[in-house]
């Protein structure tokens, strides 16, 4: 069996109508780190596809197919749908998948070394949902706050040499938290200067955590916008003026805890405020938070469907809530004020999750 080098191979992921059913006049067509529409295509069962190059790569190589959306009835019962691809000549393919009607779908195809994905939304047509583009760009003095949260928050304060190398490491820390969030709605990180949302991240310290500047009522209909701030000296002054307030964090922590506070703090806020960006929560009837403009509301319909309170605004424990009501734990991604635990992120509730996939979807 003949050893596969990674950076010999390429994946084709295409997508058209299942056998079955018998119509290809029109695909889907996936390739590394690129997605492409190339004519109308019909569900709501497909044929998942592709090729590698170079043709003499192993024939026995596994290609595995993940389905992941709402709504999904797998053949074998497992959530989510996963399929063998069966290699023949080169090409693997998986025929008769049958997607969900009018949910984004997220389709992944992997081999050693090798994964892609794509969203669609289906039926009758096959639409790709096209990828968006995040940057974040540093500005200056923002480091030098960040330095301010590992010298002022931590007792004793760390060596001269761990708080020099603490804003590297939120950078980095932030931009992965981030991509791990964004990567399953197809929304990636980039250069600032080919991004379609910047966020500044800036050492300003008295304008809240972030903003973004939305219009009265964009709704689903506004273009996304260009830019949003995340105010890093706010955090800075915040987390060593109000203590309290970022419950369980404490004086004995040690500079790898804090890394991960500071980071989670900062990534959330990114997410947030990048999604305000792309449209998310910008129509003047969901506007009912009653105290922070374009975030959650305590009621309201949408599409037909009726959200309880409870769906809407969490009082902060949903990621596009007020940052008003957000408690501090929950920005730093912990369980609660008095204990730390495994960190998760706030969750997108219901209406955001539904408005969110027509939002991408629009060109």
């Amino acid at each position: 069996m003949q050893e596969m080098k990674v950076s010999s191979i390429w994946a084709l992921l295409v997508l058209v109508p299942s056998l079955a059913f018998g119509q290809f006049d029109a695909v889907v067509v996936m390739t590394p780190r690129h997605f492409e529409i190339i004519g109308p295509a019909q569900g709501p069962f497909i044929e998942v596809s592709g090729r590698y190059e170079p043709p003499e790569v192993d024939p026995w190589l596994r290609v595995s197919v993940i389905l992941e959306a709402p709504g999904l009835d797998c053949d074998n019962g497992a959530i989510p749908c996963t399929y063998n691809a069966s290699m023949h000549q080169g090409r693997w393919s998986v025929q008769n998948v049958r997607l969900p009607r009018d949910v984004a779908t997220r389709i992944t195809a992997s081999a050693p070394g090798v994964r892609d994905t794509v969203q669609v939304i289906c039926c009758p047509d096959l639409v790709s949902i096209p990828r968006r583009t995040v940057g974040l760009e540093w500005l200056p003095g923002s480091l030098d706050h960040v330095r301010r949260v590992a010298s002022k928050t931590l007792v004793p304060p760390p060596p001269a040499a761990s708080i020099a190398s603490f804003p590297a490491a939120i950078v980095s820390r932030v931009e992965a938290l981030t991509g791990q969030w964004f990567e399953p709605l197809g929304i990636q990180l980039a250069s600032p200067e080919a991004s379609d949302v910047i966020v500044n991240m800036t050492a300003e310290e008295d304008r809240g955590f972030g903003r973004t500047d939305l219009t009265p009522d964009g709704c689903s209909t506004a273009p996304p916008l260009d830019r949003s701030r995340v105010n890093v000296g706010a955090f800075a002054q915040s987390m060593i003026d109000k203590p309290s307030y970022w419950q369980p964090m404490s004086p004995g922590d040690g500079i790898a805890l804090r890394t991960e506070d500071l980071a989670w703090a900062l990534a959330q806020t990114v997410i947030h405020e990048a999604l305000h960006a792309l449209g998310l929560v910008n129509c003047s009837w969901m506007d009912h938070d009653g105290i922070d403009p374009h975030h959650n509301p305590l009621g309201a319909r949408w599409n037909g469907h009726e959200y309880s309170e409870k769906d809407l605004s969490g009082n902060g424990l949903h990621l596009m809530d007020s940052g008003l009501r957000a408690p501090g734990w929950k920005l730093l991604g912990e369980k609660g004020r008095t204990e730390r635990g495994t960190r998760t992120y706030r969750r997108l509730n219901n209406l955001n999750m539904e408005y969110l996939t027509g939002v991408l979807a629009r060109p």
